[in-house]
Parts: C-alpha cells; sequence; structure tokens
C-alpha cells in the first residue's frame, strides 16, 4: 500500500463522529431593556422630530415609491411621517 493511500484509508474509517443535529433552546426569558412606556416615548418624540423637521430624500426610486403626484422638488424637501397613521404622506 502507497504512502497517499493509507493515509486515506485512515481518513475514511476513523475520525470523530458527528452528533445528530437537535434544535437549540433558550431556557433564559428575553432581556427587557427599555419598557412599554420608555418605547412609546421614544417612537413619540421621533415622529414629532419628522413632523417639525421633516425628511430630505435623495434616492430618485424612493420618491417614486412616496408618490408620484408630488413633484420632485416638494417630494424631496416636505416628506414627512403622519403622527396619526405612522404612514407616508407626500
Amino acid at each position: 500500500m502507497t504512502r497517499i493511500s493509507a493515509r486515506r484509508t485512515e481518513r475514511r474509517s476513523g475520525g470523530l463522529k458527528q452528533l445528530p443535529w437537535r434544535r437549540l433552546r433558550n431556557p433564559y426569558p428575553p432581556m427587557r431593556v427599555v419598557s412599554d412606556d420608555q418605547i412609546e416615548a421614544i417612537h413619540e418624540t421621533a415622529l414629532e422630530i419628522l413632523e417639525t423637521l421633516g425628511l430630505e430624500i435623495f434616492d430618485d426610486e424612493a420618491l417614486d415609491r412616496l408618490g408620484a403626484s408630488a413633484t420632485r422638488s416638494t417630494a424631496r424637501t416636505a416628506a414627512s411621517a403622519s403622527t396619526e397613521t405612522g404612514c407616508w404622506s407626500s
């Protein structure tokens, strides 16, 4: 037997056996980093910032998706979020 074929036989015959796959389960509950009130405050502040300062959009595809009826200059400088619906208005 040649040296190479001996190595091949050695690799095929032995080695570590792989354990069967199993689904991992995290036994710990998820950590609460911020409370629901804090999340709501962050959300309200973000909507207020978008409403007062607006959002300048440079991507043409995004402008097309926001609304074909709005002109490019209006959509570029006046795109903002509605506080009642949480949807974009153009």
